[in-house]
């Protein structure tokens, strides 16, 4: 499912991959603890903390655990910056008999950000839909738009974009809507 975003204005551990992001740090994309690591599921943020140096404003939150047929038990966690989702921004702990043996990432080092809007929702949302120009949304059709679970005209989600290859090379404040229309088709 694709969503349209409008940017706004305004140690101890084996690394086995490394992913470098725009704002100058190296984070792991996996980490593999040895033995030294007594880390647990129960104290994830004292691993997140230790493992990396992030600002006071970084912060994330269990967003799923399972447990596989293997007996491996995965907790994954969104990334937040100052209380803003950072999109795309994942990390899942992996831990085997009450132990982490490693970490699989997908976050960003982001400093100095300012999370104050230079745009408004409605300005945002305005310029979605003349990116989009559809001549009908799917929540001015309420028949139609019962069928998608009740779908409705939306709201925006303010979120930080992260620096992505070939697109934004810092992160950047931006708004996500969901937007499906029907003339022409489109999402």
């Amino acid at each position: 499912m694709l969503s349209l975003f409008l940017l706004s204005l305004g140690s101890n551990a084996l690394l086995a991959q490394e992913k470098n992001d725009s704002e100058g740090s190296n984070i792991p994309s996996l980490l593999v603890f040895d033995n030294s690591k007594e880390y647990a599921l129960q104290n994830s943020s004292r691993l997140l903390e230790n493992e990396f140096k992030f600002s006071p404003e970084i912060t994330f939150s269990s967003v799923s655990l399972e447990r596989d047929n293997l007996g491996l038990t995965h907790q994954k966690f969104q990334q937040y910056y100052d209380g803003l989702k950072v999109e795309f921004a994942t990390c899942t702990l992996h831990e085997k008999e009450g132990r982490v043996s490693s970490m699989s990432n997908n976050i960003f080092d982001i400093r100095e950000l300012d999370v104050t809007p230079a745009v408004s929702v409605v300005q945002a949302f305005n310029r979605a839909i003349g990116h989009v120009g559809a001549a009908k949304y799917l929540w001015e059709d309420t028949s139609e738009a019962l069928l998608f679970n009740n779908y409705q005209k939306p709201t925006g989600e303010l979120v930080v974009f992260p620096p992505v290859a070939n697109v934004s090379e810092t992160a950047t404040l931006t708004y996500k809507f969901d937007i499906y229309a029907l003339d022409p088709v489109y999402n």
